[in-house]
């Protein structure tokens, strides 16, 4: 047998094992969810996208009923965010309906992004831009999978998560073709699909020009105009069917609905202060029992909710592919701060998971290996996101009934 079956062998194997533990305790956490029972004294779940998939069933873009943080428009309303999860969804919703349950699609999500982080730092480590060992490529599967946000996040459900978590899944997707320059066609399209969940990864799109423009191993001028026009066809094909969802609705392609609810401007600079202090100075809440501290609705620091991410000081490898991971994670960490909200209710600073795939593979590429501080920090992140996770369900409904939200939807 040849040694390059019995590799691929062993790495479907790997795959197979990564997807089955990370279900395994994924589900572990959520088994009430999973039998369709919700925490208790929970006040609302956010059935949005099983409502969208069944109002796509039935030929019409509208709700059959209002939902929180739904959107009013000429009698009829509709979801806000952007729609993917909802096609997603379609073979779900059209056997069970209404009583499709969204927390096993995002768990199988979920599980299904821990495999892609394996294959995408394998596929780099084959291209020589991961110094990494395969070891030390599962220590960094478990520290995505279970010691970031994207561990508490992929348990619930809901609008507001299920959105990410898909949308996580498209940009691992969009990186494992991106590796190299071959697959320009399939590297757009996962790129678009991954802005039609959350439409701040439309920088995403920045990404493949910023790796392969003006660069000599990506072949001549004209070949890499070519293989730019083929990426970009399918981002603007998934751009310009967003905007026909939006005008459909609401009569202006870039509208999502979001205007309709709020009162304030959407993006501006006066937000950045109160952004930035949310999502990277926050500390969480202290108390004189155990366990001694809890998160208080807004999240907590980005570096406290995930200590991992200090390995970012450990770094000693920098290379231009690197600095174009680096570069979108920072255009989409920038545009979040300018948002006029930085998420609410969550244990750690949700929107951040937008370019946390981007600086993840930042990280990794210029690791040259795990140190004992390095792996320390890593079982830090998932001993503390462990505990969020557990936590969130039942912290929700108790942080929620002292949040403005509560009397906006249950006056």
């Amino acid at each position: 047998m040849a040694v390059s079956e019995l590799r691929n062998r062993s790495k479907i194997g790997i795959c197979l094992a990564i997807f089955s533990v990370t279900l395994i305790f994924y589900a572990a956490i959520s088994y009430k969810e999973l039998r369709g029972q919700h925490s208790s004294g929970e006040p609302f779940f956010a059935p949005h996208y099983i409502y969208q998939a069944r109002a796509f069933l039935q030929g019409k873009l509208h709700l059959d009923e209002p939902l929180p943080e739904s959107v009013p428009n000429k009698g009829k309303y509709y979801v806000a965010e952007p729609p993917l999860p909802s096609l997603l969804m379609l073979p779900l919703v059209a056997r069970w309906g209404a009583q499709t349950n969204d927390v096993i699609f995002t768990l199988g999500l979920g599980a299904l992004n821990a495999v892609l982080v394996f294959l995408v730092l394998s596929r780099y480590r084959e291209r020589g831009d991961l110094a990494l060992t395969e070891k030390e490529i599962l220590w960094m599967v478990a520290f995505f999978a279970f010691g970031t946000i994207h561990f508490y996040m992929s348990l619930r459900g809901r609008v507001w998560f299920t959105n990410q978590i898909a949308a996580t899944t498209m940009t691992l997707v969009y990186f494992f073709w991106l590796v190299d320059a071959k697959h320009p066609i399939l590297a757009g399209l996962f790129s678009g699909l991954a802005a039609t969940s959350r439409a701040t990864l439309a920088l995403g799109a920045l990404l493949y020009p910023l790796l392969y423009l003006k660069k000599r191993d990506s072949g001549s001028e004209g070949s890499q105009l070519k293989n730019l026009f083929l990426f970009g066809l399918p981002v603007v094909l998934m751009g310009l069917a967003l905007m026909t969802f939006n005008y459909l609705r609401f009569g202006n392609p870039i509208e999502f609905g979001y205007s309709y609810i709020v009162r304030t401007p959407l993006f501006g600079l006066r937000y950045i202060p109160d952004n930035f202090y949310d999502e990277y100075l926050r500390l969480p809440l202290f108390h004189k029992v155990f366990p001694y501290f809890v998160f208080d609705g807004r999240g907590m620091s980005f570096f406290i909710a995930m200590p991992g991410f200090l390995m970012l000081f450990l770094m000693r490898r920098f290379s231009r592919r690197m600095g174009a991971f680096l570069l979108v994670a920072l255009s989409i960490a920038f545009l979040l701060l300018t948002y006029q909200a930085a998420g609410f209710i969550q244990f750690g600073p949700r929107y951040t998971l937008d370019f946390i795939p981007y600086l993840f593979l930042f990280l990794s590429m210029g690791l040259r290996q795990l140190n004992p501080i390095a792996k320390f920090l890593i079982v830090l992140s998932i001993v503390h996101n462990s505990w969020g996770a557990l936590i969130f369900p039942y912290a929700w409904s108790e942080v929620f009934s002292r949040s403005p939200l509560h009397d906006l939807f249950f006056k």
